[in-house]
């Protein structure tokens, strides 16, 4: 897991009417989806309230969303940082 970023602002339209703070991270998952997915379903079940919107996406289809707030800016930075990240690593 990396952190992307804090992000907060007194503009309503990048942080809502209650303005505060989102905390933004990233993670690259090195195994099948599918059983993490499959742990949060589980989870969802026991009513984890924090876990009522979490759920996994491929990146075209995040880019292509319409996004509220700073979530675009996020999601921009962590894309950009998964890249440089790919180029630094060597090849296996």
């Amino acid at each position: 897991m990396k952190m992307v970023g804090i992000y907060s602002s007194s503009n309503l339209t990048k942080a809502g009417t209650m303005g505060g703070s989102s905390q933004c991270f990233m993670i690259f998952v090195e195994d099948d989806i599918k059983k993490f997915e499959q742990i949060i379903k589980e989870k969802k079940k026991e009513k984890l309230q924090d876990l009522d919107d979490l759920n996994f996406f491929d990146i075209e289809t995040a880019t292509n969303a319409y996004l509220t707030y700073q979530h675009n800016e996020m999601l921009d930075k962590a894309i950009y940082m998964a890249k440089a990240r790919l180029k630094l690593e060597p090849d296996v």
